[in-house]
């Protein structure tokens, strides 16, 4: 691969540096120092031109034999006219092109100059070869004439400059003749585009655009990036739309250019200027040519040409190289703002990466009514999404016009702040402008309006803060006197509006500088719409002016409503949403008061949805609108505060978030009740009801009635495929403590249950890792591998979905006793870390394996994969180890559970011969923990997980071990032991006992700690109670019992199981013939079993391999 990057560079980067250094000051400056061609080159070659051009009539095409066709042509020789880059003015200093075209009287047709060719080339070639010994002072040939293509090539060179012209010599047929401004003739060969070549006025920065194509990355290939010419005529369509003047900013002009060439997938551009749709089969022509994939670009002279030529072409690769120029120093100005492209119909919007017009799919569109030049259709300025005035179901948007230039996905994770703050975020100017128009608007209002204002409101984007670049919406709320309930609104509500119309049109017709107010064509009784637009800014902002009742009263900061503001919301028989602008106010301060770097996630989001949504114009009857953007902007708010909740997050991981969220959209339950809650029976019964309706649900966190997620979410769907490379924030599409108690079993099955192809693979895949550990690790060692055991959550039937965890444990012969399992540790973790290696590479797996712990997206397994001592040997099924194992346990260990590994086995069994259902509840509580442990905890960590799967077990087997149990009823009655863990100190007899009096002593001493007590029924050196922080849990416990997960459908709390308990020194045993579950109590509430928490919560304990496994299942597959 040829690269014009100098030794030891990258071609990739030397087109940045060799314009980075340069500033919009002195752009012009650059090209007068350094791109254009010194006039001596340009002279010199000039001449030699001038020599060829004078040796055609005199010197070629002498007569020839009789028959040959030949004859005469030497006066028959036209005219030699040269186009290229010479020709055309945008020549480089150091190399450039130019086009000798020769019109032969001999070719009467395009026919005749396909047939005649070959012989004409060889006159030319001998020609060229005798004239090229002295081509001219100062010049040297320095390529020898080539025959290729139709044409001669062949290269002139400076002898004592740097400079060099690629010169091409084309026979043609003279079709145009002497041609006026117009010709009349079909064009049909490239090689008349020399002739027909313009001489426009912006020179500078065409040779500004060649010298960067010349310096970017050849990464294609040689030969396969687009031709210079295609970037010429790019440029000259840039300055005509956006600046059509002899004097411009070189970096604005660069800028603009730049951002076509990264639109290139929706380019379609040509003049008319030569040809047109006049003619029937020029018309017929062109329309198949813009049928053609994109990008098109047409020669101006030559229809049949297509420059950009989107088949053939690598314009990616300059697409590329155009993005990472953008955060260089030529393009910012000296106060550090960014340069602003040019604006214009088809170019890229200043608001983002869009052109200002969407695809033409249709050749037909704009044709030829759109005058000389037929790039796109020109719509009318955006109109962003409705507020919540609209009635319910909720309002569907009108899109902003996507021009689709840059897709999501083309931008680098790294950059999508700064493309949010130059694309996205609205112009200061532009938002000042609009907020003096609106307090002018309220001002009349205020003065003017016939029934007396008792207040007014800002909301929509504009008042939220989630308005973006180039239209947004405004919700202007007037409170009035007159409306005394939220029924006294509907009957006088059409005179209110006539009223405020005829003030505006009359008062208010120029509300402000440069800004107009139009009243489109009004769709409803229930608000006024007006429009403002900008003059001198580009951007235009939908108004709706809604007259309400003031339900809430001006709250302080924090404050909620009264209950009975939503008591008799309710009671109103109100659709849903009908009323949503009394609660504007709340609205705006649910919004207004996140994070700044959340609402640039907002505008991020809402930057998808207006192209999604532009996609989706004319396609849908009405009654299949996408939802509002408004409930994109909640979705945002939903996925931030359950996945993140800090000020500062990548904003990827965000982006991927809510669109995932989106693609789960039939499983969205989504509502706060930050200002309406279950406290009231009212509100209480009302959240039930509309609990029980469709999925997706997105309540209004102001106004309980009107679900924002109501709308065709299918196209989101289908457009909000996994993105980028980094992992989504931990985010369910609802909330455990939001879920109606009855609805908990859907809950796990949607939510918490692996897929059952992830598990298969992992568990193949694993027992392929066990076998090759068998076979495999210490063969050139007197080291045997005795067995290996499958633990953790994954073995146990007790794995979550998204993410899970699996112990292998390898027993080793090197081990004769406890006291020896760290002696040779270092020694046995080396030789499993290279055998497990050696397994990655020889074996395809199903699933990816990575030695250490990284974040995966999609589903995974955490495996530890630990050497330990066979202490437990061959284990009969339903027997127990002997005595003399926890007796050389209990004088062995150092810390509680230091050889917790040795008895795998038993801690897996112990669970995994549960019933089903009761797994299920453990999933329920472990997901529950996992959500308390994303709390604040301070100092000090939260207790052990598996210790709460003991719990959820010893629940279980209390209540009757009754396989077909109620869900919130079993979740119920763990929380309510939570909350009573001062009183915990449980332990099970099933493997070990009091008749071995070591046995005896030891678990005496190890019941009489602080509680709570919690002894691993495998291990009791393993106390899983202590030193941990139960208060969090109790606290979270608390708040969980008094929610709707623990509520039935009227209201009354759910009644946990009654757990048996007796007095302090008692002992219960479970009824089972599995073994004994002594309960020790106080008297004062229920006992608990033991937590039991798998090995990797003691730090002492042996050294452990991490080993994660990724499986992204077919139905969640990763970009």
């Amino acid at each position: 691969m040829k690269s014009c990057a100098e030794p030891g560079e990258s071609s990739l980067g030397l087109g940045v540096r060799s314009l980075a250094p340069s500033s919009p000051i002195c752009a012009g400056g650059v090209v007068n120092r350094r791109p254009l061609p010194r006039g001596s080159c340009p002279g010199g070659v000039r001449e030699a031109e001038r020599g060829d051009g004078g040796a055609w009539p005199g010197h070629c095409f002498a007569p020839g034999p009789e028959g040959t066709g030949m004859v005469g042509m030497v006066a028959g020789t036209v005219r030699g006219p040269s186009g290229g880059s010479c020709g055309r003015g945008t020549a480089l200093r150091g190399g450039s092109d130019c086009e000798l075209v020769v019109f032969l009287d001999c070719f009467k047709s395009f026919e005749d100059q396909r047939a005649g060719r070959a012989e004409v080339l060889r006159e030319l070639q001998a020609l060229l070869d005798a004239w090229g010994r002295e081509p001219g002072p100062g010049l040297k040939l320095e390529s020898p004439v080539q025959a290729t293509g139709g044409l001669l090539r062949f290269r002139l060179a400076a002898v004592d400059l740097e400079n060099w012209m690629d010169v091409s010599l084309v026979p043609a047929f003279d079709a145009l003749g002497e041609w006026g401004p117009r010709p009349s003739a079909g064009l049909g060969a490239s090689s008349l585009g020399a002739r027909l070549g313009f001489r426009f006025r912006t020179v500078g920065e065409k040779s500004w655009l060649s010298h960067w194509c010349r310096v970017c990355p050849k990464e294609a290939g040689e030969g396969t990036l687009p031709p210079a010419y295609a970037l010429e005529l790019l440029t000259i369509f840039a300055w005509e739309q956006g600046c059509g003047k002899d004097a411009f900013s070189l970096a604005q002009g660069l800028r603009t250019v730049l951002g076509l060439i990264q639109s290139y997938q929706q380019l379609c551009v040509f003049w008319t200027v030569n040809y047109g749709f006049e003619d029937p089969a020029v018309s017929q022509f062109l329309r198949g040519q813009l049928k053609r994939p994109r990008p098109v670009i047409l020669d101006p002279a030559d229809p049949t040409w297509d420059v950009g030529n989107g088949t053939t072409w690598h314009w990616e690769v300059l697409a590329l190289e155009a993005e990472s120029c953008y955060h260089h120093p030529c393009f910012l100005q000296g106060t550090g703002d960014p340069v602003q492209p040019w604006e214009g119909p088809g170019l890229p919007r200043a608001g983002g990466s869009d052109l200002g017009h969407p695809i033409q799919r249709d050749p037909g569109q704009g044709t030829p009514e759109d005058g000389e030049r037929l790039d796109a259709m020109h719509p009318g300025p955006p109109r962003p999404a409705p507020g919540p005035s609209e009635a319910a179901p909720g309002p569907s948007p009108s899109p902003s016009p996507a021009g689709l230039a840059m897709d999501l996905a083309q931008i680098p994770s790294k950059e999508l702040d700064r493309f949010i703050q130059e694309h996205l975020k609205p112009s200061p100017r532009f938002q000042e402008q609009v907020k003096k128009a609106i307090d002018a608007i309220l001002c009349c209002l205020r003065e003017k309006c016939a029934h007396k204002v008792s207040r007014v409101s800002k909301g929509g984007s504009f008042g939220r803060g989630t308005d973006l670049r180039g239209g947004c919406d405004v919700e202007l709320v007037i409170f009035l006197h007159c409306f005394t309930d939220f029924t006294a609104q509907g009957p006088s509500r059409a005179e209110v509006l006539a009223g405020m119309r005829t003030q505006l049109e009359s008062w208010c017709r120029e509300p402000g500088p440069g800004l107009t107010l139009k009243f489109p064509a009004q769709d409803g009784a229930k608000a006024l719409r007006c429009r403002l637009e900008s003059s001198t800014l580009e951007g235009c902002v939908d108004i709706s002016l809604l007259p309400a009742f003031d339900a809430v009263g001006q709250l302080g900061a924090g404050a909620k409503p009264k209950p009975q503001v939503y008591s008799a919301l309710l009671g109103s028989g109100c659709q849903g949403g009908e009323h949503a602008a009394c609660f504007a106010e709340l609205r705006r301060s649910f919004v207004n008061t996140r994070p700044v770097k959340l609402k640039n996630l907002i505008l991020l989001v809402k930057h998808w949805y207006r192209r999604v949504a532009a996609q989706d114009t004319g396609k849908q009857p009405a009654s299949a609108s996408l939802p509002p953007a408004y409930a994109l902007e909640l979705l945002t708010i939903f996925a931030w505060e359950q996945g993140c909740g800090k000020d500062r997050f990548p904003m990827a991981e965000g982006l991927r978030t809510v669109l995932e969220l989106v693609r789960q959209h039939q499983q969205l339950c989504v509502y706060w009740t930050l200002n309406y809650g279950i406290e009231d029976p009212a509100v209480r019964t009302h959240l039930l009801g509309q609990l029980r309706k469709p999925r997706p649900l997105i309540l209004d966190p102001a106004d309980p009635t009107w679900n924002v997620g109501q709308g065709n979410w299918e196209l989101l769907a289908r457009e909000g495929r996994p993105w980028g490379h980094k992992p989504p924030w931990d985010v369910l599409p609802a909330l455990l403590h939001q879920t109606p108690a009855a609805d908990l079993d859907k809950f796990i099955s949607e939510f918490l249950q692996p897929n059952r192809q992830f598990l298969a693979q992992v568990n193949k895949a694993v027992n392929a890792i066990c076998s090759f550990l068998r076979e495999n690790c210490f063969r050139n060692s007197p080291i045997k591998v005795l067995k290996v055991v499958k633990g953790g959550s994954s073995a146990k039937g007790t794995a979550l979905r998204g993410r899970s965890d699996a112990d292998l444990v390898v027993f080793l012969s090197c081990f004769g006793q406890f006291s020896e399992q760290g002696n040779r540790r270092a020694e046995v973790i080396a030789e499993i870390r290279a055998q497990l290696e050696a397994c990655q590479q020889e074996r395809q797996f199903e699933v990816n394996f990575s030695l250490s712990s990284p974040d995966h997206a999609g589903q995974s397994v955490d495996f530890d994969v630990l050497p330990a001592f066979d202490a437990l040997g061959q284990l009969v099924p339903g027997s127990r180890p002997s005595s003399q194992v926890y007796v050389d346990l209990i004088r062995s260990y150092s810390h509680a559970g230091e050889f917790s590994t040795c008895f795998t086995e038993l801690q897996r069994d112990f669970i995994v011969s549960r019933p089903t259902k009761l797994k299920s509840l453990i999933r329920l509580v472990k997901y529950w923990y996992r959500q308390c442990n994303k709390m604040p905890k301070g100092r000090g960590s939260l207790p052990p997980q598996h210790g709460l799967e003991l719990l959820t077990v010893y629940a279980w087997e209390q209540a009757g071990r009754d396989a077909q149990f109620s869900m919130a009823e079993g979740f119920r009655t763990v929380l309510e032991l939570v909350s009573q863990y001062r009183q915990l100190r449980v332990y099970w007899t099933l493997n070990y006992d009091r008749e071995d009096k070591t046995i005896r002593d030891f678990l005496e001493l190890q019941l009489q700690k602080p509680r709570p007590i919690i002894l691993d029924p495998a291990d009791p050196t393993g106390n899983l109670g202590h030193s941990a922080r139960w208060d969090l849990l109790a606290k979270e416990a608390a708040t969980y019992m008094s929610s709707l997960c623990c509520m039935d459908r009227d209201g009354t709390p759910i009644q946990p199981w009654p757990v048996k308990v007796r007095v302090c020194g008692a002992e219960e045993g479970a009824p089972s013939g599995r073994g004994r579950g002594w309960v020790l109590t106080s008297g004062q509430g229920p006992g608990v079993p033991l937590w039991l928490h798998f090995l990797p919560g003691h730090a002492a304990s042996a050294e452990r391999l991490g080993v994660t496994s990724t499986l992204t299942p077919p139905s969640q597959a990763a970009v």
